[in-house]
């Protein structure tokens, strides 16, 4: 069996559901318009221009910063090369010392100097003067 509903009960039902859905139509479709009307809409277009202006100002600061960036790195191999360079000639000069003062050593040995000696026909001398020289520093200056 189906039940039936009683017509006057479902009429103030429906109504009560109409005018509901109106208030609501009415309330959203208010607020649009009163939120457009009376507004103000230059400041909204100097926001968006404000906006474009800092977008070439923040692509050359970045292009700037990107430049320095690329001269350090520069700098850095550049300061790199000399380094390697510098410390390549120190070792040259080291050996060289090394080298040079050997061959001092060897060239005042006291037996070669005798060898030599004695193969030029040098002689031991008879005598030895010895020359004093004043000392300059103790003197008092004027």
């Amino acid at each position: 069996m189906t039940r039936r509903r009683k017509r006057g009960a479902a009429v103030p039902q429906l109504l009560a559901r109409l005018l509901r859905r109106e208030r609501r139509a009415s309330r959203t479709a208010g607020r649009k318009r009163s939120d457009l009307i009376g507004r103000d809409l230059a400041p909204i277009r100097r926001e968006a221009n404000r906006g474009s202006r800092l977008l070439p100002v923040a692509l050359v600061g970045a292009l700037m910063a990107a430049l320095c960036l690329a001269a350090l790195r520069i700098d850095l191999i550049r300061q790199g090369y000399a380094l390697a360079a510098a410390m390549r000639e120190e070792k040259e000069l080291l050996e060289e010392h090394h080298l040079l003062t050997a061959r001092v050593r060897s060239l005042r040995d006291p037996t070669r100097l005798a060898r030599l000696a004695r193969r030029l026909d040098f002689e031991r001398p008879e005598r030895v003067i010895e020359i004093r020289t004043p000392d300059v520093s103790a003197e008092p200056r004027p």
